[in-house]
């Protein structure tokens, strides 16, 4: 009961109302759980909160950049409170498929991934630097190679697909994902991303040379001027 008293303290923030329930801002440690165990009645507490009418659904994002394992989120799913979760899904951190989205399928979880394209994956230059030096240091393997023609692992049929087409085809077609969040700077940036969705998956030849080469990584999104890892 001191749990339900506590949540239903809480006020909507000052962020734009997306409903009639407004959105709600809240921490999760110490209120769904604690030092990574749940709050016994937090999970019920939250949805009668929900039945109250105090909001429609609720929704959890990660920190990709320091939590690129997914920990954070594999709690939430775990606690089964969750209708929708932001996720750091993309080429280079594929973990998700098996540490957190067997989960969201399980628990009807809604799954939006963030940074699919983001940084190296919209940076041609800043994909091969990276694609070179994960050859180079044995974390990745590809057969055959070209370390003068990197960005040739996303040729298809002779045709050179974009690494941000690649990226937004690859993530959309993942089971479990349902919305890749697109970003754009202007119309023919918002066009061009269109079109690659419309493409649809990636051809199978493709798609199960990025899992096998890439689907060990967990590695958080590049930020140019940062570590490549937190």
């Amino acid at each position: 009961m001191q749990t339900v008293r506590s949540l239903s303290a809480m006020r909507p923030t000052a962020l734009p109302r997306a409903d009639a329930g407004g959105t709600w801002v809240v921490d999760l440690d110490g209120v769904v759980w604690l030092a990574g165990e749940p709050i016994p009645g937090a999970a019920d507490a939250l949805d009668r909160l929900r039945e109250a009418g105090k909001f429609r659904f609720l929704g959890v994002s990660e920190r990709n950049s320091i939590d690129s394992s997914h920990e954070m989120l594999q709690l939430a799913a775990q606690s089964g409170a969750f209708d929708v979760m932001m996720v750091g899904f993309n080429l280079f951190n594929q973990s998700a498929r098996t540490a957190l989205f067997p989960a969201t399928i399980d628990h009807d979880v809604a799954v939006e991934v963030m940074a699919s394209a983001r940084s190296q994956f919209s940076r041609p230059d800043l994909f091969a630097a990276e694609l070179v030096r994960l050859v180079d240091t044995g974390e990745v393997t590809i057969e055959p190679f070209d370390r003068a023609d990197p960005l040739g692992v996303m040729r298809v049929g002779g045709r050179q697909l974009s690494v941000a087409e690649a990226s937004y085809r690859f993530a959309a077609a993942e089971p479990g994902v349902h919305t890749v969040l697109v970003g754009t700077g202007s119309i023919e940036h918002l066009e061009e991303n269109v079109r690659a969705f419309d493409e649809g998956p990636l051809p199978a030849p493709l798609r199960e040379l990025f899992i096998s080469a890439f689907g060990h990584l967990s590695n958080a999104v590049f930020v140019p001027g940062r570590p490549l890892r937190p």
